[in-house]
């Protein structure tokens, strides 16, 4: 784990530059530079209190946003899916293009994939071979 107390006192304390502060711990100047920055926003200031452990501190930094679930979202019609696939040139891709501007906030294009796979395990899949009458010879 990144001595995040130790830079934040070097920078705060000691006034030192990022790179400075990333040299005297040993470190990269970016994440040293980014736990400046995130220190404010998360409400914290120098003296830290003691009592703050460095588990704590880590989890007050880099505490993640919610992402917002994909029920929300406008769900697409997977029937269509298939259909479009079929036709000459069809590709996902471009199903994905038609489906994403009618609902601009729909799906991304990953995630569309993500979710179609599964669903694509419910299709019955049907193979139709033409064939003449007695070209072929199918033992079972």
């Amino acid at each position: 784990m990144r001595p995040v107390r130790a830079g934040l006192r070097r920078t705060w304390a000691c006034g030192l530059s990022d790179r400075q502060m990333a040299h005297s711990v040993r470190g990269s100047r970016p994440p040293v530079a980014e736990d400046v920055r995130r220190a404010p926003a998360a409400g914290l200031a120098w003296p830290l209190p003691d009592a703050l452990a460095a588990t704590a501190l880590a989890r007050r930094l880099f505490a993640t946003a919610a992402k917002p679930p994909v029920a929300r979202r406008p769900t697409p019609a997977w029937a269509t899916v298939p259909q479009e696939r079929q036709r000459q040139g069809g590709t996902l891709g471009l199903w994905w293009q038609a489906y994403k501007a009618r609902p601009p906030d729909g799906l991304q294009y990953r995630q569309c994939g993500e979710a179609y796979r599964p669903w694509t395990g419910q299709l019955e899949l049907v193979l139709r071979q033409s064939h003449r009458a007695g070209e072929p010879l199918c033992v079972a």
